[in-house]
């Protein structure tokens, strides 16, 4: 394989697990806004805390299903 094939490989790469972290972004801000009703700003908090596994406390007014969608957004 040439550099340039390496190189537009990597970038097709690159672009399609942006675009897949992206979309794991906007569901799980989605979720946590329509379903269980927490603001934007904070969906998206919540959300990028969980996926990037940083960690913080969970909002007291999560439900159990809120609970199962954060595990499964954590896999």
């Amino acid at each position: 394989m040439n550099r340039e094939n390496i190189e537009k490989t990597l970038l097709k790469q690159i672009a399609f697990f942006s675009i897949l972290i992206l979309i794991v972004l906007l569901l799980g801000v989605l979720y946590y806004h329509f379903v269980e009703g927490l603001p934007f700003v904070d969906a998206f908090f919540f959300t990028a805390i969980t996926i990037s596994t940083v960690g913080y406390t969970m909002p007291e007014n999560l439900s159990e299903a809120g609970r199962l969608f954060t595990s499964f957004l954590i896999f």
